[in-house]
């Protein structure tokens, strides 16, 4: 709704993707929210560090500052770095932390109820042209949010949200691909649970 510029006034319709996906996973026993602390906690380290989308990206998937920075900027970016690798690190399978995921959980931190992450539209003239470009700012909450993860001695901040439709189709076409690996098991007379 936000696309066009509508607000929401209630909090679930019970007729789109997202509602029925909830309480299809309520019937089933299942929670329609979960911790998505980590992949946010890499989200503001990298915004924290680079800011643009390409450098926040290439920080996040080389695991390591660009050579042409300072050294006083890269001591900065130290612990923040040390944190996206460690939770990077903690995330497999499905849950891998690519630079495709982190678009779309810093597209989600941007929104409400996670409200992370700011964006500034900003300019640069060279050469006679001028070229705009995005700039990542963390909210409070953000900085706050990074803050207690890089604390050693603090009471760690969460985010429990919804689970979001890219999260559930990324798992559910993971499910299809389990399921064809365990119907060529059972056909080749291999039981899948030895």
């Amino acid at each position: 709704m936000e696309v066009f510029g509508e607000t929401c006034t209630f909090d679930k319709c019970s007729n789109c993707d997202n509602c029925l996906y909830a309480a299809k996973l309520l019937q089933e026993g299942g929670n329609s929210k979960r911790d998505f602390t980590a992949e946010f906690s890499i989200v503001c380290g990298a915004i924290s560090i680079g800011g643009t989308m390409s450098k926040s990206v290439k920080i996040l998937t080389s695991g390591k500052c660009p050579e042409e920075w300072s050294q006083q900027f890269k001591d900065q970016a130290a612990a923040p770095l040390a944190l996206i690798n460690r939770y990077k690190d903690g995330l497999k399978g499905v849950n891998k932390f690519t630079g495709d995921r982190f678009k779309a959980f810093l597209n989600l931190a941007k929104k409400e109820p996670a409200k992370l992450i700011w964006e500034e539209k900003k300019s640069m003239e060279k050469d006679g042209r001028v070229n705009s470009y995005m700039v990542n700012h963390l909210t409070d909450k953000g900085q706050s949010l990074l803050s207690s993860h890089l604390a050693s001695n603090s009471t760690k901040a969460t985010i429990e949200l919804e689970i979001p439709h890219f999260v559930k189709e990324e798992e559910e076409a993971l499910a299809v691909k389990a399921a064809e690996i365990v119907a060529r098991m059972t056909k080749a007379g291999i039981n899948p649970g030895d």
